[in-house]
């Protein structure tokens, strides 16, 4: 696993579709660290085609628990859909545009988020 990319660029641009709709089905709720850090690890390893190793499971876990905490601007220990909507529009659409390696899938391929992410 490349340490020096964004941890969703290592989704699929289905399995980043998939991550996208059980954030919006989580809506104002949102949806706890745990739960989070289980469903993104799976799809990641659903992405790469294999299990992970112990060492790359731990640097899954971490870095998606840090992305988390990062999300998590109202402190609540849960990320709800306007948070996570909020880090997609700031972190993917707002790019320098020399600098596509956040990317969630090739930006080259002319993919870059789903066309839903873009609304609400």
């Amino acid at each position: 696993i490349p340490k020096d990319k964004h941890i969703l660029s290592l989704l699929t641009e289905e399995d980043f579709e998939e991550m996208y709709t059980f954030m919006k089905e989580a809506g104002k709720e949102g949806t706890g660290l745990e739960v989070w850090v289980i469903k993104v690890s799976g799809l990641i390893q659903h992405s790469l085609e294999r299990n992970l190793s112990a060492e790359e499971g731990e640097y899954v876990t971490q870095s998606l628990s840090d992305l988390f905490m990062a999300m998590n601007t109202s402190a609540t220990g849960r990320v709800n859909w306007d948070e996570f909507h909020f880090h997609l529009l700031n972190a993917y659409v707002s790019l320098p545009t020399d600098d596509m390696s956040i990317l969630p899938y090739d930006y080259k391929c002319g993919a870059m988020l789903p066309a839903k992410a873009l609304t609400a």
